[in-house]
């Protein structure tokens, strides 16, 4: 595990998993850390809104993600790693695949958030899509 991508929503499986990287670079050193927080595109019901009212609210859901982002940034600076951060917007699953990709990562790690059998079976989950659509080894971390 070289170069890790790491998908950050700040929520607490997001945290843990993030955690888990640090422990690893702590005791193995070196990792290059790639975040990643994905947005949904913007859902547009009919013709109300212009081009540039889209726009504007593709450029807002990106600044969001920055938002998130500084969060997990600062968790990796704490522990003198550096990050890169990225932005998306689509499908979670989809944009991780894809950034492993553009990115080289070698591994994900993502945390999950427990949502049961029951609950998994009729909403599904993103780290199972994500562990579907990847082409490289996923961490998932609980």
């Amino acid at each position: 595990m070289r170069s890790v991508l790491i998908p950050f929503d700040g929520s607490d499986g997001a945290k843990r998993a993030l955690q888990y990287a640090i422990d690893f670079f702590r005791e193995y050193g070196r990792l290059s850390v790639h975040l990643l927080n994905v947005q949904d595109e913007p859902v547009v019901y009919g013709d109300y809104l212009t081009a540039s009212l889209l726009d504007s609210l593709r450029r807002a859901a990106l600044r969001a993600a920055e938002e998130v982002l500084a969060g997990g940034r600062e968790m990796l600076a704490a522990a003198g790693i550096e990050a890169h951060p990225h932005t998306a917007l689509g499908g979670v699953a989809e944009q991780v695949a894809r950034a492993v990709e553009v990115h080289g990562c070698d591994t994900v790690i993502m945390g999950t958030r427990g949502m049961g059998a029951v609950s998994n079976l009729l909403m599904g989950s993103v780290a199972t899509r994500v562990v579907h659509l990847s082409k490289v080894p996923v961490l998932l971390v609980k």
